[in-house]
């Protein structure tokens, strides 16, 4: 017989030797996108990854929308609905490995600290109101049939541990997986995603912060906006006349932009001149994309979707102020240290995003400060890469703790000098014109 052990407690006896079939699944619960791996335990493999939009978003874009349903009573439908996605990730999971329910050993989840409290069923109303101090922010560990999930009761789903209101165990487990903590060199660890986090430091200390972002760089609240996706325009050149030239993910005919294609296309249209510093379009330039406060891409006929693919005033506007969101929040952490730009020795760009941006043209419109190229190291989805590999190693799950205890937050929404910092990053690439690359 296999027998399955929890904390020095038989949780499971199968007959025969099950050895070989020892699986597990790793998730990242995002606000607007949720990514699982099917894995190998015993050979440390990945045999399937699967994403999805995360089924909240038609309660609302972004964590506070989504607190404010939770305590109007809608908890219960939020945590139905996250695990409606797990469901049908978990069901395409066990389709490509052609593995069964019952072949699954345990499940490890990262996600923001709003998004833990929805999976647990915990009311998120504290997260939001002073003095932000969340039900939870410890690992966590429950039966996943206990919340709901298909599994017999043996399947214990695990949490990675959160920091504070809005540094959640997506940015630990990033943290923890890129080796920041272990390191001499001063890190600058920025995860883009709906929310902004950011940590600063090294072995000797670790800071962080979290800006509200919006959901733009994953395509939210963008007119033409989709995910880093097969079909998405993921890199954008604009020549002197106007005119694009683009890459898109897999090739074909573009579907839409992505937050990478956003970032460029923003960079390409500032270079161009074709918008203002405030990000609005000159109205003296006369070109046929550019009709009704809005810039044509892709004509309809060229898209796969037979309508024009275009970038309007209103997604400047939320791009600029998402850019000016992470310029700000970064601007704050270097200060509280008292160190500048040139003391930062390498930034980890983590988020779906950061395996498509060009850190130069991120420069150019102010998302990042302008040091050397070769300084910036992009690391993906560190949430997912944490989740996998403490799903993996026992070792790297308890690490996550140590990292979750050793870092110091800053709450930005009582920082007076934040404001001050956002304001001024309103503009490409800033206001102050010495700085533009």
């Amino acid at each position: 017989m296999t027998i399955s052990i929890k904390d020095d407690e038989i949780i499971k006896i199968e007959e025969g030797n099950r050895e070989d079939f020892h699986y597990g699944i790793s998730f990242d619960i995002g606000t607007t996108s949720v990514y699982g791996g099917l894995l190998d335990l015993k050979n440390k493999k990945t045999l399937s990854t699967v994403s999805s939009y995360n089924g909240q978003i038609r309660y609302g874009d972004d964590v506070i929308t989504r607190i404010i349903y939770a305590n109007k009573g809608g908890l219960h439908i939020l945590q139905k609905s996250i695990f409606g996605t797990m469901e049908e990730i978990i069901d395409e999971l066990l389709k490509e490995t052609k593995l069964k329910r019952s072949d699954i050993s345990y499940i490890v989840c990262s996600g923001n600290t709003t998004m833990i409290h929805l999976l647990l069923g915990i009311p998120p109303r504290y997260i939001r109101e002073e003095p932000y101090t969340p039900a939870i922010t410890s690992k966590f560990s429950i039966p996943a049939s206990t919340l709901g999930l298909k599994f017999d009761p043996s399947v214990i789903l695990y949490t990675l541990p959160c920091v504070s209101s809005y540094i959640g165990s997506d940015i630990t487990a990033g943290v923890t997986a890129c080796g920041m903590r272990e390191s001499k060199e001063i890190t600058l660890y920025v995860d883009l995603g709906t929310n902004g986090e950011i940590v600063l430091g090294n072995c000797d200390f670790l800071l962080s912060c979290s800006t509200s972002a919006g959901p733009c760089f994953e395509g939210g609240g963008i007119k033409c906006g989709v995910r880093a996706q097969v079909g998405a325009i993921d890199g954008v050149e604009i020549d002197k006349d106007g005119n694009p030239s683009l890459m898109v993910i897999g090739g074909g005919k573009p579907a839409g932009i992505c937050g990478a294609g956003l970032i460029d296309l923003v960079s390409w249209l500032w270079k161009a001149g074709i918008i203002s510093q405030k990000g609005k379009f000159e109205k003296n330039i006369k070109n046929p994309r550019i009709r009704e406060k809005k810039y044509i891409l892709v004509w309809a006929d060229e898209s796969q979707t037979n309508s024009d693919i275009v970038i309007t005033e209103g997604d400047l506007d939320n791009i600029i102020r998402t850019k000016a969101a992470i310029f700000a929040g970064i601007s704050v952490l270097l200060k509280t240290v008292g160190i500048t730009y040139k003391d930062i020795e390498r930034i980890v760009i983590a988020g779906n995003l950061g395996s498509h941006i060009r850190p130069n043209e991120a420069i150019e419109i102010g998302l990042f400060p302008n040091i050397e190229l070769d300084k910036f190291h992009f690391f993906g989805n560190g949430s997912f890469i944490g989740a996998t590999i403490s799903c993996f190693s026992k070792e790297m799950f308890l690490e996550t703790e140590k990292t979750a205890s050793s870092m110091t937050n800053i709450e930005l929404s009582s920082d007076k000098s934040f404001m001050d910092e956002f304001i001024a990053s309103m503009f490409i690439p800033h206001t102050n014109y010495q700085w533009k690359v």
